[in-house]
C-alpha cells in the first residue's frame, strides 16, 4: 500500500461489511467511519491507526495497492495496482493496527481476478482455546486439498516466545519468594539472639524444649498471614487496576509507555484467575512455617545454663 509519503507492506482481506460486524472485533475499535462503508464497487478500504500514521493519510485520502503480479502490454512489463480510498481507520491497540488491511470482498474478487471464486473462508470459535481440537475436526470433513490456517499455528514463533518468557518469569518470582523466605529465616534468628536471656528464664521455669519451638513457629506463621493478607489485596487490586494505573502514569509522563509497534499491544491485559491465587497464598504460608522452623529448632537448644552463665 502506498501514498504520497511512503510505501508499506500489508495483509489484504476481502470481508462481507454485514458478517464481519457479527463476527469480528474489528468492528468495536473503529475510530473513524463504519465498516458498512464498505459497499461494492466503491473500492474503499479500511485501515490500522498505525499504518495510516505511517502512510500519513485519513479517511477519505487515495492509497494505491499494488500486487506482486505482472500486466503484460505492448509498451512493457508493469506491476498491477489499483486505486482504493480510505473509508475507516481502527485501533485494535496490537500487531494488526500495521499492517491489515480490509476490503470488500466483491472488490477483492475484481482485484484479484477470480470471478465468482473466493480463496478461503473464515470462521469464529466460541473458544477460541479449543482452537486446535476443532481444526482436528474440520480436517476429517474437507478435501486434503484444502489448507487450514489458525491463530495458534500462525504465531507459533510468538506464542513459543511467550511460554519462554512465562517460564523466566515464574523463575524470578520464585527466586523473590525465596528470599522473602530467607528473610523469615534471618529475623527470627535474631530474634532468637537477642532473646536467649528470655528463653532461658522460661526453660528454667519449667517450660519444655517443644514449648519453646512452637513459640517460634506461630510468630513465622503470623508473618506469613499478615503478608500474605496485606500482598493478596495489593495484588488484586493492582492486577485489576493496572491498565487505569498505566494510563494515569501515561499522563504523567507525557509518553506512552507500551508502543504497539514494538511491544503489540497499548495496554496490560489483566484477568483474576482465583484458582493461582490460592495456590500462591497457600505456599507462601508454607514456605512461612518451612522458615520458622531452623530458628525455631535452635531456640529450643538454648541451655539456660549457657545462656545465663555471663548475665548479671
Amino acid at each position: 500500500m502506498s501514498s504520497s509519503s511512503l510505501s508499506q507492506g500489508i495483509l489484504l482481506q476481502g470481508i462481507s461489511p454485514s458478517h464481519e460486524i457479527k463476527f469480528s472485533e474489528v468492528s468495536k475499535y473503529m475510530i473513524a467511519g463504519k465498516i458498512n462503508d464498505l459497499e461494492p464497487g466503491k473500492f474503499g478500504v479500511i485501515i490500522g491507526s498505525i499504518l495510516a500514521n505511517t502512510l500519513d493519510v485519513n479517511v477519505g485520502d487515495s492509497v494505491t495497492i499494488s500486487l506482486p503480479e505482472l500486466n503484460i502490454t505492448p509498451i512493457g512489463i508493469f506491476p498491477r495496482f489499483k486505486r482504493f480510498y480510505v473509508m475507516g481507520i481502527y485501533r485494535v491497540g496490537a500487531q494488526v493496527d500495521s499492517g491489515l488491511a480490509l476490503i470488500n470482498y466483491q472488490d477483492s474478487k475484481k482485484l484479484f481476478r477470480l470471478g465468482v471464486n473466493i480463496n478461503g473462508v473464515k470462521l469464529k470459535v466460541a473458544d477460541p482455546l479449543d482452537v486446535t481440537k476443532l481444526e482436528s475436526y474440520i480436517k476429517t470433513l474437507l478435501h486434503p486439498s484444502f489448507k487450514i490456517k489458525t491463530w495458534a499455528s500462525e504465531m507459533t514463533v510468538l506464542f513459543n516466545a511467550i511460554k519462554m518468557e512465562k517460564r523466566f518469569v515464574v523463575l524470578l518470582l520464585s527466586i523473590i519468594i525465596a528470599i522473602a523466605g530467607f528473610n523469615i529465616v534471618a529475623c527470627l534468628v535474631l530474634m532468637v539472639n537477642s532473646k536467649r536471656r528470655d528463653i532461658a528464664v522460661l526453660r528454667t521455669l519449667g517450660a519444655k524444649a517443644s514449648m519453646i519451638a512452637s513459640i517460634f513457629i506461630i510468630k513465622g506463621l503470623i508473618i506469613g498471614i499478615v503478608g500474605v493478607i496485606f500482598g493478596g489485596i495489593f495484588g488484586c487490586f493492582l492486577a485489576i487496576y493496572i491498565g487505569e494505573i498505566i494510563s494515569w502514569i501515561e499522563k504523567i509522563v507525557g509518553s506512552q509507555v507500551f508502543d504497539p509497534s514494538i511491544f503489540f499491544i497499548i495496554k496490560i491485559p489483566s484477568m483474576l484467575v482465583w484458582g493461582d491465587i490460592f495456590l500462591i497464598c497457600s505456599l507462601s504460608l508454607l514456605l512461612s512455617i518451612v522458615a520458622s522452623v531452623y530458628p525455631a529448632y535452635q531456640a529450643s537448644r538454648i541451655q539456660p545454663a549457657e545462656a545465663l552463665r555471663y548475665d548479671r
